[in-house]
């Protein structure tokens, strides 16, 4: 499964998490990665449209501001993580 999950307090209106997920390769030349969205209760399920590259760092970032369905100011700060993918089987 090459999906990325992150999961919330409290359910997230979907539209404004989409806005506010990022997600890219570390280093200088790293594109936004394409992909697709869907909502399981509290939990943002991101699926990139093409493989993620062998053995790279990715940075996540949710940015401030993503608000509840009960709506409200939101997240007042960014929420950022990284992971490694496998590297190249031999």
């Amino acid at each position: 499964d090459g999906s990325v999950k992150v999961t919330f307090n409290q359910p997230i209106d979907p539209q404004s998490a989409q806005t506010h997920f990022e997600l890219y390769p570390t280093g200088l030349f790293g594109r936004q990665v394409a992909g697709d969205f869907l909502m399981r209760e509290n939990t943002l399920v991101f699926t990139p449209t093409t493989w993620l590259k062998f053995d790279t760092t990715y940075e996540v970032t949710i940015k401030a501001g993503v608000t509840s369905t009960a709506g409200g100011a939101g997240m007042t700060n960014p929420y950022t993580f990284r992971f490694t993918t496998v590297p190249l089987p031999r």
